[in-house]
Parts: structure tokens; C-alpha cells; sequence
């Protein structure tokens, strides 16, 4: 092989581990790209079904607070109704 043949295989082969190099950072960060966002649609779905879980237990408690309610209403009224003196007419 002559000189210039044999620089042009240490270029040629420079080229290469370069490139190959340069794949292997894109894949890289590729990959960290990945995780990233795959962490966080992770935490997402944990706050979604954590708010879930937080309004499903106020609803449960809404809804007791308006059946105490209405009991306590219902007792007043009939409470009310039973003291009251009707006039004999």
C-alpha cells in the first residue's frame, strides 16, 4: 500500500468511529429523551388517579352531608309540627 493509500484508510476509518460514535450519542440521548417523558406520564396517571380518588371521596361525603341534612330537617319539621297547638275551632 503506498502513503497516500494508507492515510486514506486512517480518514476513511477516522470518518467511520466518528459517525459511529455520533449514532451512538444520538441513540443516547434518545433514550434519556425516552425516559424522561415516560417518568413523567408516570406521575401524571398517579396525580389523575389521585384526584380521582380525592373527588370520589368528597362526592361520598357530599352526598352524606346532604342525607344528614335532609334528616335533620325532615326531624325539624315533623318536630315543629308535633308542638304546635292547634286552636279548637
Amino acid at each position: 500500500m503506498t502513503n497516500v493509500t494508507k492515510e486514506m484508510k486512517s480518514f476513511q476509518d477516522a470518518i467511520n468511529e466518528s459517525t459511529r460514535q455520533a449514532i451512538a450519542s444520538a441513540m443516547w440521548v434518545q433514550d434519556q429523551t425516552d425516559a424522561q417523558i415516560r417518568s413523567y406520564l408516570d406521575v401524571r396517571k398517579s396525580y389523575r388517579d389521585e384526584a380521582t380518588k380525592v373527588v370520589r371521596g368528597m362526592t361520598e361525603q357530599m352526598l352524606a352531608n346532604q342525607e344528614a341534612f335532609q334528616k335533620l330537617v325532615q326531624s325539624s319539621i315533623s318536630l315543629s309540627i308535633a308542638s304546635m297547638r292547634w286552636p279548637i275551632g
